[in-house]
């Protein structure tokens, strides 16, 4: 089967993402995780550990184009235990998941110039932009 999306189709979920980030009175949260990301976003994180939270500001996310949105600058987030991140969970104010995705140096969704945290040391987000295939 073949799906394929229009950029109007697209940006439109980028909008409806976008506000799902922002549903809560406080800001939407970027959780930093180390271990396996799990099956669904559905699930909670378990055991594995929470590496770092940042704030995401309100409104979280510019204007869409072309099927891309990006972040509004994040806010610094203290690491709080050391160890390789791996994955990351963007939800809203009150702790509502929206979505899990990678984190790497390069090429993931999420890339961070470190991926090894280490305690006390400061994590920062210079650039998020989140895309929505065409097909």
């Amino acid at each position: 089967m073949i799906f394929r999306s229009s950029i109007l189709t697209r940006n439109a979920a980028l909008v409806a993402l976008a506000g799902m980030v922002d549903a809560a009175a406080a800001p939407g949260k970027l959780e930093i995780y180390g271990g396996s990301q799990p099956d669904s976003a559905d699930e909670g994180p378990g055991n594995r550990p929470l590496l770092a939270t940042l704030s995401f500001a309100k409104p979280a996310f510019g204007r869409p184009g072309n099927g891309a949105i990006g972040a509004r600058p994040i806010s610094d987030g203290e690491v709080i235990v050391s160890g390789r991140a791996t994955w990351a969970r963007i939800s809203d104010g009150a702790g509502k998941t929206i979505i899990d995705l990678d984190v790497g140096e390069e090429g993931a969704p999420l890339n961070l110039a470190f991926t090894a945290l280490q305690q006390g040391d400061r994590v920062s987000v210079n650039a998020l932009v989140l895309r929505m295939p065409a097909g």
